[in-house]
């Protein structure tokens, strides 16, 4: 059993003492590591130093001192402190964790299974909302920390005369995606959790598994139109969750997905291969601005047409997205003056739009926070990472809260981040760990947390020192880490914020439309809090109530936004930033532009209306609507006149209840054309082995 060690010391050492005295040895330690672990931890042992050159010879492996001599001083209780033990001790400790949390882990997901099959049941016998003559696309949002199902919904693709070809070609016929905020299923985690699996038929089992219910979700929305499922188009778009994991292990996520969505029974809508990958952070942050943009209708009017859109007198507002592993930015440039980062958005055959769009690879807040960790705890010894505790002046004050992490990220002597692990660094010598894998505990003893420090402290992530050759070559026109960012249109070009940047405004009960000086007032305010009266406005906030282990982090996440937002992208103190999570009723996600884009580029139907023609069901009352107002009317007057005359001569040769009962009304025209379904697409049969 692994011993209750005192690993988050914050008191004198003199004080525990006897705790030390009675620690057994850990069955996996080596027993002349684990005595001399005892020995140097000891307070005033006169033997440490001859303690610790005895073992080092007999056990030189283990006995390995893990510190950064180049950056400081050590004493002798530092020195002789034996991290690998430490080190040991909290990785087993780290697997028990593990076993435990993934136990709640299972339990919790056979909850949710059964709470979401009695959801989907509900959903098979009441009415989803589903337009009976509409046509729907799927989008699988495969993000860092989960994946979520969109079921979208648009007029069909059909055109029927030469003026309807003539409106498709000349960008003047676009199809607008609508959605229900019911049609949207959520799944933890992210994807990118089984790219470490390394047999072929455990990832395609755990892969299949993890997206069944969202398969299972769309199939229960659209029940009613199971015979057209082959009509409509799945995509599954993967985002920076797998643009971090390495090449060879991100392709064989996807070939998986790309196999099970070929399988009919697995699969029954409208699958191609290259609809499922992993895009690049420039589509996810030109989505960004579409989905924005299309909801505060500004961009499908503008998009009709050919050529251009062009001018500063187009209405549209930037966008800000920031996930677990990438944060994004996106605006529209009137004068095209984009030198690098420019994408050129088409939608269908309307105009292109001039869109400047970068993605921030390991600048999304889950990578923040990591990157923080590490930068903490690089220049401390062994023993205050392990045992005593570095300090975080983002932490709550008062010494109540730690947080416990393991890391493999190592800072270099640029003091750049590097997966590398020296010699110098914090890699375990024990061959049970990850190489380079290192833990630590963070602490602050202060009465409270400190914004000035940790906004400090979060400023230092965006490596604006690399900007140097970009300043040069860009004429002082960037960002950070070395990226080109042009100049912004103009003052009132406002931008909308989303994903954690609401969660951050919602945390500082921000009104959605604030200044980045009311972000920096109110992270102020907030953060120099002791844990107490921090937990005191947490239990009063009007907008989310956030666990304990939230509450930990988020001031760094407010320093994190502020940072980005003032030193990052440069944005003044008196700018205005709308953080919000609903546009006009609707999620704003990527996903809304990127299917608003995907639709656009599938295939008109043509089906011209002549004599006696069988058309598709969801097209009926389209072709009547072709056929003309005025021939309606006409219609109308002669089918009245009809019954006017048949009903004159009933009178004449029948009795009153004859007269009641001896007819049957005509039937609308629309219901004596006969229907015929458009051809059924579906996935290629193929069965998993």
């Amino acid at each position: 059993m692994v011993p209750s060690l005192p690993l988050h010391r914050t008191t004198a050492v003199d004080n525990n003492a006897a705790a030390f005295l009675s620690e057994e040895k850990h069955p996996i330690e080596a027993a002349d590591s684990w005595a001399a672990h005892i020995d140097s931890s000891r307070p005033n042992n006169p033997n440490n130093d001859a303690a610790a050159d005895d073992h080092a010879d007999d056990t030189p492996s283990t006995r390995r001192q893990l510190r950064h001599s180049h950056h400081h001083n050590h004493n002798n209780n530092d020195d002789d402190f034996d991290a690998t033990s430490f080190e040991e001790i909290k990785y087993q400790e780290d697997l028990k964790t593990k076993a435990q949390q993934q136990h709640l882990a299972d339990k919790k997901l056979r909850k949710a299974a059964k709470k979401r099959q009695r959801r989907y049941q509900e959903l098979f016998t009441t009415n989803s909302g589903i337009g009976s003559q509409s046509v729907h696309g799927l989008m699988i949002d495969a993000g860092s920390t989960g994946s979520r199902m969109h079921v979208y919904e648009f007029e069909p693709r059909v055109l029927m005369n030469k003026h309807e070809v003539t409106q498709a070609v000349s960008g003047k016929k676009l199809s607008f995606p609508g959605t229900n905020s019911r049609w949207t299923e959520r799944l933890r985690p992210g994807i990118s959790e089984f790219a470490n699996i390394d047999d072929e038929k455990e990832m395609e089992r755990a892969i299949a598994d993890y997206l069944e219910p969202l398969l299972s979700f769309a199939r229960s929305v659209l029940h009613t139109k199971e015979e057209e499922f082959g009509n409509f188009p799945i995509f599954l778009k993967a985002t920076a969750g797998l643009r971090i994991v390495p090449s060879k292990q991100r392709q064989r996520v996807i070939s998986t997905v790309r196999k099970l969505f070929n399988n009919e029974t697995f699969c029954p809508f409208w699958d191609e291969s290259e609809r499922v990958r992993v895009i690049s952070g420039e589509e996810e942050a030109v989505y960004d601005w579409a989905g924005v943009n299309v909801l505060l209708g500004n961009l499908m009017s503008n998009s009709e047409g050919v050529g251009e859109a062009y001018g500063g007198a187009i209405r549209t507002y930037g966008a800000l997205d920031m996930g677990g592993a990438s944060s994004q930015i996106s605006y529209y440039q009137p004068e095209g003056d984009v030198m690098s980062g420019l994408f050129k958005l088409q939608i269908g055959q309307g105009k292109h739009w001039n869109v400047y769009a970068h993605s921030h690879l390991m600048y999304g807040m889950n990578e923040a926070e990591k990157r923080r960790k590490a930068h903490l705890v690089a220049d401390t010894t062994a023993k205050a990472r392990l045992q005593d505790g570095v300090f975080d002046p983002c932490l709550p004050g008062g010494g109540k809260k730690t947080i416990e992490f393991k890391s493999l990220i190592h800072i270099g002597d640029n003091g750049l981040e590097t997966w590398n692990a020296t010699v110098d660094d914090f890699a375990s010598a024990s061959s049970s760990t990850d190489p380079g894998l290192y833990h630590a505990v963070l602490v602050n003893n202060e009465e409270t947390g400190n914004w000035d420090q940790c906004k400090e402290l979060a400023k230092g992530l965006f490596n604006k020192e690399t900007n140097a050759w970009c300043d040069y070559s860009h004429r002082g026109s960037c960002s950070f880490a070395g990226v080109y960012q042009p100049e912004r249109p103009s003052p009132e070009l406002e931008f909308y914020a989303f994903s954690n940047y609401f969660h951050v405004w919602q945390f500082l009960q921000l009104e959605s439309r604030s200044s980045i000086a009311q972000l920096e007032a109110k992270g102020r305010e907030v953060c120099s809090q002791s844990w107490d009266d921090l937990v005191q406005y947490n239990e009063g906030n009007q907008q989310n109530i956030f666990t304990e282990e939230e509450l930990k982090t988020y001031c760094f996440r407010a320093a994190y936004v502020h940072e980005i937002l003032r030193s990052g992208y440069g944005f003044k103190s008196d700018e205005y930033v709308i953080a919000t999570d609903i546009v006009n009723g609707q999620k704003v996600t990527w996903a809304l532009g990127s299917i608003l884009y995907e639709i656009n580029t599938l295939p008109w139907d043509y089906i011209e209306i002549h004599g006696k023609r069988h058309v598709n069901n969801h097209v009926q009352n389209d072709i009547i609507a072709e056929w003309g107002h005025q021939f309606s009317m006409f219609l109308t007057g002669v089918i009245i006149a009809s019954i006017l005359g048949v009903m004159l001569v009933f009178r004449r040769h029948r009795t009153r209840s004859n007269r009641k009962d001896g007819y049957e009304y005509l039937r609308e025209a629309s219901n004596n054309v006969e229907i015929e379904k458009l051809p059924l697409r579906s996935c290629p049969n193929f069965q998993v082995k």
